[in-house]
């Protein structure tokens, strides 16, 4: 919310609206596009865990949004989602994993080979491609005054997620000694026969 005050809203979603009409053709009496919502990354066990190489499975070309903050090309993503969406296209949103009802990260439009895509701490892409930086949309003065709330802000975060991580990690560690008892007991063929049969239920 802070980098949001300090960040030009207008200007952003002008920006982002000229994009979209370089970038997506606009078309005209078309029946509105469709939505698949996907994730590339999570808190596990082992850390935060992303698979942003998913994206250059899909496309060829990205469009890179380099935001740290995440106030700027959030504004983008929402005005990319709405004007694919608007012409037609059959998208991709990958929600961001710890805000997910709040924050896009990427756009991906597998038909017009393109991706627009979030780089932060989190999601890094080497890419020579056309890097986007949101600096131009913020008032860097006005986010000095509140350096020390964002410092402290972004300390408790990855505090936080640190912890979650580390609970995951217990909680698997219980699960996989559990596992060396209830395991004994299981009776693998009876259990993949009845797999079998729900199945064919299903295919039939």
């Amino acid at each position: 919310k802070t980098a949001l005050a300090c960040t030009d809203k207008a200007k952003t979603a002008q920006f982002a609206q000229r994009l979209c009409r370089r970038l997506i053709p606009a078309k005209q009496g078309t029946a509105a596009g469709s939505e698949w919502i996907r994730f590339l990354g999570g808190i596990t066990p082992k850390g935060i865990i992303t698979f942003n190489g998913t994206v250059g499975c899909e496309v060829s070309k990205k469009i890179i949004i380099s935001d740290p903050y995440g106030s700027a090309s959030d504004i983008i993503m929402n005005r990319i989602r709405e004007h694919a969406l608007k012409n037609g296209c059959k998208i991709i949103t990958v929600k961001n994993p710890f805000l997910p009802s709040l924050i896009t990260d990427h756009i991906i439009i597998p038909e017009l080979d393109i991706a627009f895509v979030t780089e932060n701490e989190y999601n890094s892409f080497e890419s020579g491609e056309r890097r986007i930086h949101a600096r131009r949309f913020i008032s860097y003065s006005s986010l000095h005054l509140s350096r020390e709330r964002i410092k402290f802000n972004n300390k408790t975060a990855k505090e936080l997620l640190s912890s979650a991580c580390k609970t995951l990690e217990r909680a698997k560690a219980m699960h996989d000694e559990l596992e060396k008892y209830y395991i004994k007991a299981m009776d693998f063929t009876v259990l993949n026969s009845y797999a079998d049969e729900f199945a064919k239920k299903f295919v039939e």
